[in-house]
This record gives structure tokens, sequence and C-alpha cells, in this order.
């Protein structure tokens, strides 16, 4: 029992601690897109690198704080619509939708046609369904959606917008300051006079390239959504478009506008969830190791322990 306490009490030390640092990491103190490395580092390298980094640079003439928003604002912006059109205007209908890239810039990103039978008036009928996510220059935006909704009938329509700007230079900020830290590793690289020292060089240069490689591919991420807006278009071919019942979507037009809307929100979820995993994955995987280094050093201790007092009985 008391060693399970001891267990207990050196894991959340260890919690405390790495929380701790987390909370250094996200408060770091920069200026203009230049970020001072922060306290992500192992204990073993921030020892060695303390007598050896030079002086922080001071900010450069004119340089603001990056506090004041003087930055334009990235506004991711999507759209979903849903349309009909009766069978004799279903194929003119979908290959202007192909077209739209054509005319105002952009490319198609996906599309998909599928068949269904309906039964009328013991007549059956082959009916069609369009799919097509367009991605447009966000400055072209409105112009597209006011062409779209001239197309076709439409059952449905909705906009959203999200603001990753603070995302976006946050992100930046941290690429910066992960540079200069790649740059003052491989200087001291030069200069190590040991073998561990080299050991532990190369094995912190390695985690920055790849912090480098994820900060990259993040900021192309959100600067390819924000140049370039999503507009997601249902075309479904129908016999007849019925005028009075617009206000009271079928449930076919309530399914795919709810699987549009879910689509957006659920893409907008793992790419928040992907930057959370990016930023956390490193302290909790240092964190597991630091747990089961304790946890077998314990038992290797406890065995010695047993061994020692069988021999001695």
């Amino acid at each position: 029992m008391k060693r399970f306490l001891i267990i207990i009490s050196i894991l959340l030390s260890l919690a405390i601690f790495a929380a701790c640092r987390r909370d250094a990491e996200f408060a770091p103190v920069y200026w203009g897109h230049v970020e001072m490395p922060a306290a992500d580092m192992q204990m073993d390298d921030m020892d060695f690198f303390a007598n050896r980094a030079p002086e922080p640079a001071e900010a450069p003439a004119g340089a603001m704080p990056i506090g004041i928003d003087f930055a334009p604002r990235m506004v991711i912006r999507n759209a979903n619509l849903s349309k009909e059109a009766v069978i004799g205007e279903f194929e003119a209908t979908k290959h202007a939708l192909r077209q739209v890239n054509a005319v105002f810039g952009g490319f198609v990103e996906s599309s998909n046609l599928w068949q269904s039978e309906v039964r009328r008036d013991g007549i059956m009928h082959s009916l069609h369904t369009f799919h097509i996510t367009l991605r447009i220059p966000v400055a072209n935006f409105d112009q597209v959606l006011a062409h779209i909704e001239t197309l076709a009938h439409v059952r449905h329509s909705s906009e959203f917008a999200q603001d990753v700007t603070e995302q976006f230079y946050d992100m930046e900020s941290r690429l910066a300051s992960r540079l200069i830290e790649e740059e003052r590793v491989l200087a001291f690289i030069d200069e190590a006079e040991n073998l561990t020292e080299l050991l532990n060089l190369e094995r912190r240069l390695a985690e920055v390239r790849t912090q480098i490689q994820i900060y990259r591919g993040q900021i192309e991420h959100l600067a390819s959504r924000a140049a370039y807006s999503t507009i997601s278009v249902t075309l479904t071919e129908v016999l007849e478009i019925d005028e009075a019942e617009e206000d009271e979507p079928t449930l076919g037009a309530r399914i795919s506008t709810a699987f549009g809307d879910s689509a957006g929100g659920t893409l907008t979820f793992f790419q928040e969830a992907m930057i959370i995993l990016a930023a956390t994955i490193l302290p909790m995987s240092i964190l597991g190791l630091l747990a089961l280094t304790i946890i077998f050093i314990i038992k290797t201790a406890s065995k010695r322990r047993k061994r020692r007092f069988e021999t001695i009985s």
C-alpha cells in the first residue's frame, strides 16, 4: 500500500510539472513574428543550453508587440447548397456547375453522381443526384454563390465562416522560434566536446525539425483553406418542383442538408483535434516514458530487497 501511494505521489508531481511546462510554452514572449524558444526542451538539454545560449536578441526598430492587432484577418468561408432540377434541366445544370471554376477560377475538389429509381403512377423513373465540392478564390466567393443560386431551384443554403487569424499567426511565431532553435542547435553540434553532448544535441535537432514540419504543414493548410473557399452543392433530379412545399422540405432534402452541414462541422472538428494533438503529443510522451521508468526502477529495487531478505533468512 505504501509503495502504491509513493507511485501515485510521483505521478501527480510529474503531471503538475508537465502542466507548468505547457503553461510556459503557451505564454511565449515575442516581438513581431519572432518567438523566443519556450519551455518544451527536455531538462538535460536545458542544462546544457543554459550556459551556452546567447543573450536574447533585441526587438527590431519599429517592431510592435504581437498583442496589438494590425494583421489582416484570415477567415475560412464555406457554403452548402441543396438544389433541385427537373428531368429536362438536370444535365444542363450539372454541366453549368462543372464550368464554374473555368469562369471564376479555383478547382473541383470532388464530385459524385448516383442514380435512384422512383415509381410514379405505375411508371419507373431513373432520377439522379449530383454532388460537387468547389474550391473558389475567396475574392470570388460571393459572386460564385450568387451565380450558383440562379442555376436551379434552391431548397436550402447555408454559409459559415471560421476566423483562424490567431491560430495562423501563433503557428507562424512557433515556426520562427523553431527555426532559430534549429540554427543554434546546429552551431552547438559543431562545438560539441564529447559524445554525450553530441547525442543529446542530435536528438534535440530531430525533435525540432519534426516540429518545424508540423508547423509548416498546419500553416499551409490554414492558408489554403482561407485563400480558397469551399462551396458544396447537392443537385437532385426531380419529376416536378412543388412550390407549395418549398417551406416544408422533403425528407430527402432534409437528410441531404443535414449531411452537408455535419460534414462541414466534422471537418472543422478534426482540423482542431489534429492541431491540439500535434501540440501535446511530445510532452505527454515524455511524461509517459518518465512514469514507466519510475515504475520499472521501483519494481527492480523491490525485487532486489526481496532477494536480499531471502538470502539473509
